[in-house]
């Protein structure tokens, strides 16, 4: 398996900070190297949070792989509100919160847009744990380095940067 590193993206260090991500996979079918990458960790027990789409899109493909490679791994589908769009509030963060205790994860894995990614940086945050970012599209990387442009106004200015970049970008 071949991590990237800033270094070899060439990417300036005034252009990061310390929770940047330290690496990155950038590959066909790279998927399939978060269960290595898990391993190297010693995490086991791993709490994948998604949507419906993403779940179906990236989810399953990475939880397959992760009970294959012996993990206790766990799906979470932020449920959509009544317009069938999933938001990034407090109903979202509480059931993610919740489903991070209940199955005591020690690392969440991203699977999706923005809209996820900022529930999962934020809620991965205030339990302690670290997450991945395993972005559904190639535009989404950028997405998953930017801090929690889904919020409302309202929530952004009550949680104040409570928050962490990903370990791994898949």
């Amino acid at each position: 398996m071949t991590f990237t590193t800033l270094k070899d993206l060439q990417i300036e260090k005034e252009h990061v900070n310390e929770n940047f991500p330290k690496e990155i996979v950038i590959q066909s079918n790279a998927i399939a190297e978060v269960a290595t990458y898990l391993l190297s960790r010693k995490w086991t027990n791993i709490l994948i949070v998604g949507d419906d789409n993403t779940i179906d899109a990236a989810g399953h493909k990475v939880n397959k792989s992760l009970i294959n490679a012996e993990f206790n791994s766990h799906i979470t589908m932020v449920e959509h509100d009544h317009l069938g769009d999933v938001i990034a509030d407090e109903a979202s963060i509480i059931q993610v919160m919740i489903d991070g205790k209940r199955t005591k994860a020690e690392v969440m894995l991203a699977v999706g847009g923005g809209t996820i990614h900022d529930i999962v940086r934020f809620t991965s945050h205030m339990i302690g744990i670290p997450f991945i970012s395993v972005p559904t599209a190639p535009q989404l990387m950028v997405l998953a380095l930017w801090e929690h442009r889904s919020f409302s106004e309202e929530l952004r200015k009550r949680i104040k940067q409570r928050d962490q970049m990903p370990y791994l970008l898949i």
